[in-house]
């Protein structure tokens, strides 16, 4: 499982490969609320039990071509905006979920993610609060 974190002991952005690696900068474990089965019931680098699943998808590309599909509408008579509903289509069956903590946003990648639930708009603007406010 690939992990993209925010190392709690020096802050650092790191990308790990395991549960079992350490942090390049501190060499220390990132990951303190690791439970023993290593599964995703909990943040191992937090401890938060709220985390989301979403498609690994660059969203920005995701416009660019939605865009592209929209402008040449017009002189392809719509058949554009069909191409870009089936391209969509097969991007998102073909693109794998990564799984985020609400809390402290580290995203992890791989088998572990499927249980987790949606998005949960809530859930994110409560914790996007409280991140605010720790950072005051």
């Amino acid at each position: 499982m690939e992990v993209s974190l925010s190392c709690p002991h020096c802050t650092k952005t790191v990308s790990v490969n395991s549960f079992q690696a350490q942090c390049p900068e501190c060499l220390r474990s990132p990951f303190p609320f690791l439970l023993p089965n290593e599964s995703l019931e909990q943040c191992p680098v937090c401890g938060c039990r709220d985390l989301y699943k979403h498609k690994d998808f660059n969203r920005n590309i995701g416009i660019g071509i939605l865009i592209v599909g929209v402008v040449s509408a017009y002189w392809t008579y719509g058949i554009s905006l069909l191409v870009v509903t089936a391209l969509d289509y097969l991007i998102f069956r073909g693109v794998d979920s990564v799984g985020i903590c609400y809390h402290c946003l580290t995203q992890y990648r791989g088998k572990a993610v499927a249980p987790l639930s949606e998005f949960n708009l809530t859930l994110h603007d409560h914790y996007r609060l409280v991140r605010e406010n720790r950072a005051k």
